[in-house]
């Protein structure tokens, strides 16, 4: 079963406001900046042996950060973000190294395509 769960708002004035099973139930204006975002009910995040999940911090140059997370952050706090020069997003990883090189070769295609 899926679920639409709709924000308004960037950043930290972000505000979840509804969460429905019918996505035809959300009327959406050009004016109202809605966000939806599909979830898949009861769908847990399934982690491999020998990795973590990481935040990581990545500037437009390349230069990144990555602090691990618990699997609790993950399903609480999920958002991915990004900015002209930062992009916050997440990686499942088996080191810090190797988060920071996930999210750096999705940069270096974000680039090429023109899409940050």
């Amino acid at each position: 079963m899926k679920l639409y769960v709709v924000t308004q708002g960037k950043y930290s004035d972000r505000t979840i406001i509804g969460i429905v099973d019918d996505k035809s139930l959300i009327q959406m204006g050009a004016e109202d900046e809605i966000e939806v975002t599909e979830y898949e009910l009861n769908d847990l995040v399934s982690i491999p042996p020998g990795h973590r999940n990481y935040s990581v911090e990545m500037n437009k140059d390349g230069t990144a950060y990555a602090d691990p997370e618990s699997l609790m952050s993950k399903l609480v706090w999920s958002e991915e973000w990004r900015t002209d020069e930062s992009w916050h997003t997440h990686a499942i990883a088996r080191s810090e190294e190797h988060a920071i090189k996930i999210v750096n070769e999705k940069r270096i295609e974000l680039l090429a395509n023109n899409e940050w």
